[in-house]
């Protein structure tokens, strides 16, 4: 080819050829990168669409610091962000966890990941960070002069989210109708539709965009399109997954009222005109809320126990979900679990009390409990 073309090396092989002509004493640091980037992969057999697609989006983040202590400290702070990200805009819940040695990013001594699980009872990986240590500034020199005058090697975190996370939102609150999107996120959070005939039209399309400006402040679309009926406007709205929808026609108008309907429950209800912006408040805020309480309740319902190897087999087997399993933390009795059901650890949950129990492949002691499942 006339233009060379690298086709999915790691982001840090790219990136940190340059870094590390950046870093020369402590006080550069910390350092932080950040960047918008399509990835392409071509090493798994079964693409899915948004879900595992072979191209993609995401938003990586690259950190560098002068001593350990302070790059792990960063964990709890861009896992914290993810959480935020996934369960107050996204209404997604999800296990917040430490991968397993082999299933830790490639060159991490360490990864941490938020999973999900979709509807169809797979779990699929969410956010995540690694911890990389200096394995990456030892290989690509990324050296610095400390405070006492000696050659250090720099510590380092990198973390990615994804647009996957755009078709998990899809897969766990869309329906039949098609895609359901939580206010917080969506580009149009409220849509009116005005109902008229020939008589009525300009009046009502006229208090229709009065309606409209008393609503400033919230992402609103007016649909006064006359080439669609009203029905066509509904169906057009609801699949693109617009939270809530107003309606409001002559009869609405002659009342000083409107019609609040919502795509996450098919709710209608009717409500006056003068108390019409408190009242679409209060119902994006109800939708948002009910779309991430109605996701932990599958989550929750669907996360199961299982303490030995046959019955974790027959939980994946015969109803999917999450399982929880005793595990000692040992490879061999990871490799066992893959073995005797498929699929594979997601992560160690953050937060365990120390529990009594023990590990359902060796019956040693295993004081903590992996989230296992099969995956995308």
């Amino acid at each position: 080819m006339d233009e060379k073309l690298a086709i999915r090396p790691t982001s840090e092989s790219l990136m940190y050829e340059v870094v590390g002509r950046w870093i020369r004493s402590w006080r550069d640091m910390p350092m932080r990168l950040n960047q918008w980037n399509n990835v392409v992969r071509w090493e798994f057999k079964n693409p899915v669409f948004i879900l595992r697609s072979r191209e993609f989006l995401w938003n990586e983040g690259h950190s560098l610091f002068a001593t350990k202590e302070e790059a792990d400290a960063e964990c709890d702070r861009i896992m914290g962000i993810y959480a935020k990200i996934t369960q107050e805009y996204l209404a997604l819940p999800g296990y917040l966890g430490k991968k397993s040695k082999s299933e830790t990013f490639p060159g991490a001594e360490g990864t941490y990941s938020i999973e999900h699980l979709l509807p169809d009872g797979k779990a699929i990986q969410g956010p995540d960070w690694h911890s990389d240590g200096q394995n990456f500034s030892k290989a690509f020199d990324i050296a610095f002069i400390d405070k006492d005058g000696n050659k250090q090697y720099a510590y380092q975190n990198t973390w990615a989210i994804s647009t996957r996370e755009i078709g998990v939102m899809l897969a766990v609150h869309g329906d039949d109708k098609g895609a359901v999107v939580p206010p917080r996120l969506a580009a149009i959070q409220v849509v009116v539709v005005p109902i008229v005939n020939d008589e009525s039209k300009d009046a009502v399309l006229a208090d229709a965009r009065k309606l409209m400006a008393s609503l400033a402040g919230l992402r609103v679309r007016l649909d006064d399109r006359d080439n669609l009926t009203p029905g066509r406007k509904f169906n057009e709205w609801e699949l693109k997954g617009v939270p809530l929808r107003v309606e409001f026609g002559p009869r609405d108008m002659k009342e000083g009222q409107a019609v609040l309907v919502r795509r996450d429950t098919g709710g209608k209800r009717t409500v006056k005109l003068a108390s019409l912006p408190a009242e679409v408040q209060e119902e994006l805020e109800a939708i948002q809320r009910n779309l991430f309480q109605r996701a932990s309740d599958f989550l929750a319902n669907n996360t199961r126990d299982a303490a030995s190897l046959d019955e974790l087999k027959a939980t994946l087997t015969s109803k999917g979900g999450l399982v929880r399993v005793h595990w000692c933390g040992d490879a061999q009795c990871e490799g066992k679990m893959k073995t005797a059901a498929g699929g594979k650890i997601l992560n160690v949950p953050l937060g365990q009390k120390p529990a009594q129990a023990k590990c359902i492949s060796c019956g040693r002691d295993a004081p903590s409990f992996a989230l296992y499942g099969r995956t995308y």
